[in-house]
């Protein structure tokens, strides 16, 4: 397996173990922009995409607040 087919990671499942995060933070993540796109029902996205946006995200700055309601059960 090449390091691009390692870093492009398939379905919710996977990001969310790759990025050691639960439902609720990854439906959080979703509803704050992460750059996953959604083809056929599946969710792809690029490790190196959904790493430099959370690198982003958490630099500071304006203060991010997702809601128990938003997030929702899943």
């Amino acid at each position: 397996m090449t390091t691009d087919q390692q870093n492009l990671l398939i379905g919710e499942k996977e990001i969310q173990i790759r990025f050691n995060m639960g439902k609720g933070v990854y439906n959080a993540f979703i509803l704050l922009g992460m750059p996953v796109t959604k083809i056929n029902g599946r969710i792809y996205g690029h490790y190196r995409n959904i790493d430099s946006w959370l690198q982003d995200l958490t630099k500071g700055g304006e203060y991010k607040d997702v809601s128990e309601d938003e997030i929702g059960e899943g």
